[in-house]
C-alpha cells in the first residue's frame, strides 16, 4: 500500500513538474516574442526619428531660403522705388532744362538754378556755368543755341555728391517722344581755362548753332 502511494506521489510530482516546465516554456516563448516586437518597434521609432530630423533640416533650409528671398524682394522693391524717384526727379528737371524756341543753354540754366534763387542771382550763376561749359564766349558774347522751334533739346545740370556743379548733360528727344542722353560736358575749373564750343571742331551738335549778337 505504501509503495502504491509512493508511486502515485511520484506521478503527481512529475505531472506538476511537467506542467511547470510547459508553463515556463510558454512564458519564455511569449517573452521572446515580446522582445522581438519591442526590437521592431524600437527600430521603427529610430527610423521615424531620423525621418523627422531630416524633415526638420529640410524645413530649416526652406525657411532660410524663404528669408533670403524676402530680403531680395525687399531690396528689389527698394531699388525700384529709388529708381522711380530718380526718374521722376529727372523728368521734372528736364522740364526746366528744355530749351525753347530760339533759346540756348543759358536760358535753360536760369530756370534750373532759379528754383532757389532770385532772378538776378540765377542769371549771374547761369552765365558763369554757361561760360565754364563752353556755351558762351565771354569776350565776343557768342553763344550756342538750338535749331528749330525748341522743346526737343534739354540741358540738365549735373552736381556731385556735395552739391557742386560739375557737368552739363545734353538730351535730345527721339521719335518716340522720349529724351535720350547725347553728351556730357565737364565744366572748366574757371573762366580762363574754359573754351567756347564754337571754336572746337566737332563740338557743336547737329541740332545746335552759334548765335552771334549784332
Amino acid at each position: 500500500m505504501k509503495q502504491k502511494m509512493l508511486v502515485i506521489s511520484v506521478i503527481v510530482v512529475a505531472a506538476i513538474a511537467c506542467i511547470a516546465i510547459i508553463a515556463y516554456l510558454g512564458e519564455y516563448g511569449n517573452l521572446k516574442r515580446i522582445k522581438a516586437e519591442k526590437a521592431q518597434v524600437e527600430k521603427e521609432l529610430k527610423g521615424a526619428k531620423e525621418t523627422l530630423a531630416k524633415t526638420r533640416d529640410v524645413l530649416n533650409k526652406a525657411e532660410s531660403a524663404i528669408a533670403g528671398l524676402k530680403v531680395q524682394v525687399e531690396q528689389v522693391l527698394k531699388a525700384k522705388t529709388e529708381d522711380e524717384a530718380k526718374i521722376k526727379a529727372l523728368e521734372q528737371q528736364l522740364l526746366l532744362a528744355t530749351a525753347r524756341n530760339k533759346e540756348g543753354f543759358e536760358h535753360a540754366a536760369i530756370r534750373q538754378v532759379g528754383k532757389n534763387k532770385k532772378l538776378p542771382q540765377a542769371q549771374k550763376e547761369a552765365e558763369r556755368i554757361a561760360v565754364r561749359g563752353g556755351y558762351v564766349d565771354l569776350k565776343t558774347r557768342r553763344e550756342i543755341r538750338i535749331k528749330g522751334k525748341g522743346g526737343d533739346v534739354a540741358f540738365p545740370l549735373e552736381r556731385d555728391e556735395k552739391g557742386k556743379m560739375v557737368a552739363i548733360k545734353e538730351y535730345k528727344k527721339g521719335k518716340d517722344g522720349k529724351f535720350n542722353p547725347v553728351i556730357e560736358r565737364k565744366l572748366a575749373p574757371d573762366f580762363k581755362s574754359s573754351k567756347f564750343l564754337g571754336d572746337i571742331k566737332g563740338a557743336v551738335q547737329p541740332y545746335e548753332y552759334i548765335h552771334t549778337p549784332k
